[in-house]
């Protein structure tokens, strides 16, 4: 948006109300976890861009316990844009909320610094609200639970995390490996290689279940991951069964790559 002048009003013609934006705290945190100096500005330079076109931002944050401090003075930053009051002039409001990572992909190698409830009170409140309403949510206990928390429900489920036939969406890469659009591109989930496997090759991994991902995810019940990977006193924040799902996951596939422990061994 910084580089083409040209992308704005023609994201605008073609109807874009809301662009999505992630700030992960102030302008060397956003930096170093976005991978690329200057990301930081340029989201700055991006929101005024948006605004002056009639777009609004819906903006993504990040709090680990590494960042925390930050989101107070990224208040500040905001207020000082007046980011409210422009949004409202556009008969819009102004979103933005904290995002807690899902535990798969590189977001797995950010556990070590996943916050606890302890520690998300020095959240600024400001944002706090903001998240709630997004959620559409009276408190964040509902958003957030620690793993501690969530145990006990995982533990009693007999199903597997998602129990309908397909996930109708397959991801490409580009060069042509194939996976189902559920989760990471660990080699776990890979169905096939459409140059040296084949589309019928892919389909019928993909059909029947023929790799660990799918079946962890259609076959395998909820209960084995949390007896296997649960931490009854863990007290990192997660948003939902699904997140902390993703992170057993993750663990079982690289024991599974490993050739240790892992299920159906």
């Amino acid at each position: 948006m910084n580089r083409d002048k040209e992308y704005p009003p023609w994201l605008k013609k073609l109807g874009v109300d809301f662009i999505q934006l992630r700030f992960f705290g102030m302008e060397n945190n956003t930096d170093y976890y976005t991978g690329r100096k200057g990301a930081y500005r340029e989201l700055l330079k991006s929101i005024d861009i948006m605004l002056d076109y009639g777009m609004v931002p819906r903006i993504q944050m990040f709090p680990f316990t590494t960042n925390i401090g930050d989101f107070i003075k990224l208040q500040d930053v905001f207020e000082g844009m007046r980011l409210d009051e422009r949004c409202r002039k556009l008969n819009r409001e102004f979103v933005c909320y904290f995002h807690l990572p899902t535990a798969d992909g590189e977001a797995f190698h950010l556990e070590g610094i996943r916050i606890n409830r302890q520690e998300s009170v020095r959240l600024p409140d400001y944002f706090i609200q903001k998240t709630k309403q997004y959620f559409k949510s009276d408190n964040m206990e509902n958003l957030w639970q620690t793993e501690a928390e969530l145990l006990p429900e995982l533990l009693a489920e007999l199903k597997p995390f998602n129990d309908t036939p397909f996930f109708e969406t397959l991801y490409v890469t580009g060069d042509f490996a194939v996976y189902p659009n559920i989760s990471s591109q660990d080699p776990w989930w890979r169905l096939g290689n459409l140059k040296t496997d084949g589309v019928d090759v892919i389909m019928d991994n993909y059909i029947n279940h023929k790799n660990l991902g799918l079946q962890m995810n259609y076959e395998i019940p909820v209960k084995y991951f949390a007896a296997k990977y649960g931490n009854p006193a863990g007290e990192k924040l997660f948003a939902g069964k699904d997140s902390i799902l993703a992170k057993w996951w993750k663990l079982e596939g690289i024991n599974h790559e490993k050739g240790v422990n892992a299920v159906r061994d």
